[in-house]
């Protein structure tokens, strides 16, 4: 599991938008205003980020994707800090008895990036849309939505529309589910839940990022994510229902061959505002007064997967020998201040976490003994695993190392 360290470079007028979540370089400003204690507006926040494969809320399904699509739009619910689901364009809601019928009143002073008020019919066409049978890819949406009354239907080709969603008033919206699901409202604060504008989608489409018609705090100005020098600018809301970001533009560079050391070097060449970077440089950001560093957990693991469909990972006592022969402790020390070895498949602050180690422990006797059981003694006739690793910086090295050992 990562603990996300980031390392920033900050403009006046920007400090307040990321300072829960990054760090200052001091002295560095955009706007030509001197730093202050308050926010102030103004200033173009600088971040890299992986190029985007999409901005459409319901096809988004990497972290990239997401941080983009969280300026641009907004859903009935969103997460706290704590992930709980809190009120968004949703000011409140009520559940029935028997915990299957959920109907949510809408704020009436929520506008898309267009002009037109969101209402409850855009919750269900975009509801709608994600189940469209015409989807070859129904996406992550469909996963967190599919227990609505009528949605496997529609998206088989079997019903006209989802039965389950209909909007008695424009502020009102009503979701019937097939049965009770504890985890629906957090479903509503997804990513892929987002509300969209029918009128822009069925104009542009909702592939083209230039297009992008959320409700969001920031509204697209420049789309250049096929350029030479790919970027991604975003321009303030000024009609954001929660009042104008204090940043005038988010700029995100998304080149094609981004990685953590790419980053790193825009941001010392002083091309980015902020980043996050590999626990290896750590100490050289920690004694530069330039830099401040904060360390935050993230949601998310690496892991070594396996197609468990094929042979020999389909067997359950190779699987259980390659899981002692791996030395989690020893590949977390590579970044002692940024990795800690996993417990389970869940990071803690997610739902469901358990602090009781759910991962075999590293024996390589046992491994040894478990894969002679399964007919490969001393890893005999087994395939040779080739590891890419994608960091080519201080720890893409000692990674390799490791692998090699």
């Amino acid at each position: 599991m990562g603990r996300r360290q980031i390392l920033s470079w900050l403009a006046p007028g920007a400090v307040l938008l990321v300072a829960p979540a990054c760090a200052e370089r001091e002295g560095a400003a955009t706007s030509g205003r001197s730093p202050a204690d308050h926010p102030q507006y103004g200033g173009n926040l600088h971040l890299m980020l992986e190029s985007p494969g999409t901005l459409d809320p319901s096809a988004v399904d990497d972290v990239y994707e997401s941080c983009i699509v969280n300026q641009l739009y907004d859903g009935l619910l969103e997460f706290d800090s704590n992930l709980n689901a809190v009120p968004c364009i949703a000011q409140d809601w009520s559940i029935s008895r028997d915990g299957r019928t959920y109907e949510f009143r809408l704020r009436d002073d929520v506008t898309f990036h267009n002009g037109r008020r969101v209402t409850a019919d855009d919750f269900v066409y975009s509801f709608t849309r994600i189940f469209h049978p015409d989807r070859e890819d129904l996406g992550l949406g469909a996963e967190y939505l599919r227990k609505i009354r009528g949605a496997k239907d529609f998206a088989a080709g079997r019903a006209e529309s989802i039965v389950g969603l209909a909007a008695p008033s424009e502020d009102v919206l009503r979701i019937d589910l097939e049965q009770p699901y504890a985890s629906f409202l957090s479903a509503l604060a997804m990513d892929q839940t987002k509300v969209v504008a029918r009128e822009e989608i069925e104009r542009w489409g909702g592939d083209d990022p230039a297009r992008a018609c959320g409700t969001g705090p920031f509204t697209v100005e420049v789309s250049r994510i096929e350029a030479a020098e790919p970027t991604l600018v975003l321009r303030a809301n000024e009609d954001y229902f929660r009042g104008r970001p204090f940043v005038d533009r988010l700029v995100f560079h998304v080149p094609s061959d981004y990685n953590v050391d790419v980053a790193v070097d825009a941001l010392l060449a002083g091309e980015l505002t902020l980043t996050d970077y590999p626990g290896a440089w750590d100490d050289r950001f920690r004694s530069d007064a330039d830099f401040r560093v904060t360390h935050r957990p993230e949601l998310s693991f690496s892991f070594v997967g396996f197609n468990v469909g094929l042979d020999p990972a389909r067997n359950a006592t190779v699987r259980r020998a390659l899981a002692h022969g791996i030395n989690r402790d020893r590949i977390a020390a590579l970044d002692p201040r940024g990795r800690v070895p996993v417990q389970g498949i869940l990071p803690p602050g997610m739902f469901g976490y358990s602090p009781e180690f759910k991962v075999l422990d590293y024996d390589p006797e046992t491994a040894a003994r478990l894969l002679a059981e399964a007919g490969f003694p001393g890893g005999a006739g087994l395939d040779t695993l080739h590891y890419w690793q994608a960091d080519r910086g201080e720890l893409g090295h000692l990674a390799d190392k490791l692998m090699r050992e």
